[in-house]
């Protein structure tokens, strides 16, 4: 019975890098618990403190089971197993955690996540999240990157980020959102990188950006927009990239980009409605030339008929 959990059904792997790799946790027979699993790969005599990166993966009964001991784990990852409901409590002890890994779970609800001081780095990709609630990351201060990328999240509150004020890139990618409070981004001046690309907005509301000064980078490409008000970017005078392609665009007013000086690459191809946005070759010159005049640092600009 031993042998053949040994050599099927469960894999650990410490390296002299204080890694920790462990496969098939929770496929095992319930009699075996934590500690024997450790024991039968002869590793119960490796110290749980020095471990500094821990993986789990294939998870399939779920995991709850305590990582208390690992008390000196910097980057914890779990990976293609069953978390549906993920009890956020079984990282508490983890105070020097600093990159957590939690994409391909199956993770439909989160608890609100402990107070971890120290997480600069959050991943909950290729999930299933539906909502976001101002407790879910409020103990994070700390955080710089969150990526939410391709869940089925339709609702974020609108203090969700009010408490991570160190944010710089967040990815939404791939979600089914079609409105965001104004306000969301208020305490986040911070944020470098918006990804939106992929989900239902059919309009921006006008001031949603303007307390982010630092914004570089904007994605709402494969949307449903239909028009932009010509202040959405008016305080984004950092903005370099900017995605407005495959939506469903029908007017831009020419104001739109006047203040986006270091802009260097703007996409607009793929929009129903092209020849809406420039009836004339006249006006389609005359926009091409105002958003040159104005960002001087443009290298490129899609329009998908060009």
């Amino acid at each position: 019975m031993l042998n053949a959990i040994h050599d099927h059904l469960l894999k650990l792997n410490c390296k002299r890098d204080r890694t920790l790799w462990c496969e098939n946790i929770g496929v095992i027979a319930d009699e075996i618990n934590y500690e024997t699993k450790f024991a039968l790969n002869g590793l119960e005599s490796i110290e749980k403190s020095d471990v500094e990166e821990l993986t789990f993966s294939w998870c399939r009964k779920g995991f709850d089971q305590s990582l208390e001991e690992f008390i000196n784990v910097t980057s914890l990852q779990f990976s293609k197993s069953v978390l549906e409901n993920l009890n956020s409590k079984i990282f508490q002890s983890l105070n020097q955690l600093e990159k957590l890994m939690l994409n391909r779970n199956s993770i439909k609800t989160v608890s609100p996540f402990p107070r971890l001081m120290n997480l600069k780095k959050l991943f909950l990709a290729y999930n299933e999240i539906e909502m976001i609630t101002r407790e879910t990351f409020v103990n994070l201060p700390a955080v710089i990157l969150l990526t939410l990328e391709q869940n089925k999240i339709f609702y974020i509150d609108f203090e969700a980020f009010v408490e991570n004020k160190h944010l710089e890139e967040l990815n939404l990618n791939r979600n089914m959102l079609n409105w965001l409070h104004p306000e969301i981004f208020t305490h986040n001046r911070m944020l470098k990188e918006i990804s939106l690309n992929y989900n239902l907005f059919e309009t921006i509301p006008e001031n949603i950006f303007s307390e982010i000064e630092n914004l570089k980078v904007l994605r709402l490409h494969g949307n449903l927009l239909t028009t932009l008000s010509k202040d959405v970017f008016r305080q984004n005078k950092k903005l370099q990239w900017l995605e407005l392609g495959d939506n469903r665009l029908k007017f831009i007013n020419t104001n739109t980009f006047y203040n986006l000086s270091n802009l260097q690459l703007i996409d607009l191809s793929r929009n129903e409605c092209m020849d809406e946005i420039f009836p004339t070759e006249m006006d389609f010159f005359h926009l091409l030339q105002l958003i040159k005049r104005n960002c001087h640092y443009l290298a490129s600009v899609y329009f998908g008929f060009l």
